[in-house]
C-alpha cells in the first residue's frame, strides 16, 4: 500500500512495539515513536465490570490521551490488544515460566483476540475501533513447547498469546478460525487509513 500524505501532520505512535512500528511504517514515511503513561494493570483493575471490547478499547484511548498534551497539533496513533479464553483474560507474561503456563492453558481450547486502535487529532477523538479474531493453540508436546519458547523468548514475553502469528509459517501451531492478520497482530489500522485518506 503507499504512503499516505499528511500534510506535514506531526504522526505519533503511542507505542514502542516493534510489530506496530514496522506496520505504521508501511503507510507514513515519517512518525515519531513515544513511550504511553498508561498504568495497563491499573486501568484493568479499575474496570474489570467492563465487557472485554470495552475494556480494550479504554485501554488504547488512555495510552493515546496520556500523551496528547505533548503534541497538541499531532495525530497520536494508540493500540492495544487483549487474550481471551475461557473467559479469563490471558496478560503478558512476566517470565518464560508464566508463558508457558499461559501457552499451555490456551493449548487446544479457542481463544479470542480483542484488538483496538483509538486515534486522536488536534486533542479530539478522531477514530476508533475494536476488531475480534478467533483462533485456536494446537495442542503439541512438551518438547515443541520448549522447543519454541527457547528459540522465541523475547516474543513469548512480549506478546499477550505469548505467541506471535508471523511464527506460524515455521511452527504451524494456530488454526485462525475467524479474523483478519491485522487483528490478530493487535493493531487494525485499515479503517482509520480509509478515514485519513477521505478526509
Amino acid at each position: 500500500m503507499s504512503e499516505i500524505s499528511t500534510n506535514n501532520q506531526q504522526i505519533i505512535l503511542a507505542s514502542s512495539s516493534a510489530t506496530r512500528i514496522s506496520d505504521l511504517k508501511e503507510h507514513f514515511k515519517f512518525f515519531r515513536t513515544v513511550k504511553h503513561n498508561a498504568d495497563e494493570s491499573k486501568i484493568k483493575q479499575k474496570n474489570s465490570h467492563l465487557n472485554y471490547r470495552d475494556l480494550v478499547l479504554l485501554l488504547a484511548k488512555n495510552k493515546a490521551e496520556s500523551v496528547k498534551n505533548q503534541f497538541p497539533d499531532g495525530i497520536i496513533i494508540a493500540s492495544d490488544q487483549i487474550l481471551v479464553c475461557k473467559n479469563i483474560i490471558i496478560n503478558k507474561p512476566l517470565s518464560i515460566k508464566k508463558a508457558k503456563e499461559n501457552l499451555k492453558f490456551i493449548m487446544g481450547k479457542e481463544h479470542q483476540l480483542l484488538s483496538a486502535i483509538y486515534v486522536i487529532y488536534k486533542k479530539n477523538s478522531y477514530f476508533s475501533e475494536v476488531k475480534k479474531a478467533k483462533l485456536i493453540f494446537k495442542t503439541i508436546t512438551e518438547k515443541n513447547l520448549n522447543l519454541y519458547l527457547n528459540e522465541n523468548g523475547e516474543t513469548a514475553l512480549s506478546s499477550v498469546g505469548s505467541y506471535k502469528i508471523e511464527d506460524n509459517e515455521k511452527y504451524k501451531f494456530i488454526e485462525v478460525l475467524s479474523g483478519d492478520l491485522e487483528t490478530i497482530k493487535g493493531f487494525p489500522l485499515t479503517n482509520f487509513l480509509k478515514k485519513w485518506r477521505k478526509d
